[in-house]
């Protein structure tokens, strides 16, 4: 019995981790590894790599300028007309597309999936990330998405922020769009415009034939006439000042977009997005769990099932038992129908009468046998309801010489 027992508490908790463990597998393979020197590189050839998103640039007549360090990108960023690709913005300098921005000549930023702490005091608010990345629809009048159609940036999802009136730029730059449910959203920053992509499925050698995913990925970067790739894959120490005061030599505003105004509201901080985004997969599961063994182990639906009893219990202690039930509930009736029920079917099995037998004919074949008139036996079988306990004994002491009457008549035969 305990190992059974044992068996049924270890199988549910066995699932559960067994779930998990295969949704983090699952999540671990799916996800890149920006540790890896081939992740989004523009050298590398694996599933994770961006080798073929950089031969597509070349097929297209966009040179791509590969970089390792934040300074190195801001300084060939400084001839301008240039789009500065950062697809591992957590592992760069928290203020490189502050610095950007800050430069007097006309850029363009692609961020992929920043997160609230890697880029300081961006123009964008994140509104929290999916477990898993999926394809959208554009959902948008801008023209680099309405021309790839659906594309699988949505995981990661932004808003844009008024950070004050744009500074100089092409006249006919976009100021503002959010497409793919928020999965791609630009605005203008400064002299340069701000392009943050919500998914890295969008650049990846394994991913970049889904969809709409290569028309809308060299659309981003191509729009200028060379790409700076910055190609980083471990996370950069140097600090904000040492880049622009020790080796650049340039003094950055507090806000790059200018126009004097107020400061952006406050990312919201509610419980989903104070947690890991794979905490609400993993109690999807557990409830999941939970709610599979409680079917598991609660009764079954339907009518009750007679079952042999583990021990065998003495009649009298059986009687008693379910007269002290009876007893402490004041059934009084209950009982007396309970009896009487009792009486008519053995009282049929000694009159060979069907069960179903109706009132009237039980009433008439007993009168016949014992004598009494059938309105008397049907009182006695189908009676009334007793007052008291003395009325209930008394019913019973009738019924119970009526069933005696029949069994005696019966023996005589």
């Amino acid at each position: 019995m305990k190992p059974r027992r044992w068996h049924r508490v270890a199988i549910p908790f066995a699932v559960a981790i067994g779930l998990m463990a295969a949704s983090w597998v699952a999540h671990a393979v799916d996800a890149p590894d920006f540790g890896d020197s081939g992740t989004l590189s523009p050298l590398g050839t694996g599933p994770d790599g961006a080798s073929r998103l950089s031969a597509l640039l070349a097929e297209r007549g966009v040179p791509v300028d590969r970089q390792t360090t934040a300074l190195g990108t801001v300084r060939a960023a400084m001839s301008g007309n240039a789009t500065v690709f950062v697809p591992a913005p957590g592992l760069t300098n928290e203020n490189l597309a502050r610095l950007i921005a800050t430069l007097p000549v006309p850029n363009r930023v692609v961020l992929v999936e920043p997160g609230r702490r890697d880029q300081l005091d961006l123009p964008v608010l994140n509104l929290g990330t999916r477990w898993s990345s999926r394809a959208a629809a554009p959902r948008c009048a801008e023209p680099i998405a309405t021309a790839a159609g659906a594309a699988g940036v949505f995981r990661s999802r932004y808003a844009p922020l008024d950070r004050g009136a744009p500074t100089d730029g092409p006249a006919d730059a976009p100021q503002r769009y959010t497409c793919y449910s928020g999965g791609l959203v630009g605005t203008r920053w400064g002299h340069v415009e701000l392009v943050v992509v919500g998914a890295t499925d969008l650049f990846r050698y394994g991913r970049i034939d889904e969809h709409g995913n290569a028309r809308l990925a060299v659309d981003l970067l191509a729009a200028h006439g060379r790409v700076i790739w910055l190609d980083r894959h471990d996370k950069e120490k140097v600090t904000y000042s040492e880049i622009t005061t020790k080796r650049l030599g340039i003094r950055v505003p507090r806000d790059p977009g200018g126009g004097g105004g107020p400061p952006p509201p406050a990312p919201p901080s509610p419980l989903w997005t104070a947690v890991p985004p794979t905490f609400w997969p993993i109690l999807v599961q557990l409830l999941l769990v939970a709610v599979v063994f409680a079917l598991w182990r609660a009764r079954r639906l339907g009518p009750p099932v007679p079952e042999p009893l583990p021990v065998t219990v003495p009649a009298a202690e059986t009687v008693t038992g379910r007269g002290r039930l009876y007893e402490r509930a004041d059934a009084r009736g209950p009982a007396l129908d309970a009896l009487q029920t009792a009486a008519r079917h053995r009282i049929q099995r000694l009159l060979d009468l069907p069960p179903e037998a109706a009132e009237a004919d039980v009433a008439a074949a007993v009168a016949a046998r014992t004598g009494r008139s059938p309105g008397d036996v049907r009182t006695v079988l189908y009676g009334f309801e007793p007052a008291d306990d003395d009325h209930l004994l008394a019913a019973v002491a009738t019924l119970d010489a009526l069933v005696t009457e029949v069994t005696r008549e019966r023996t005589r035969e």
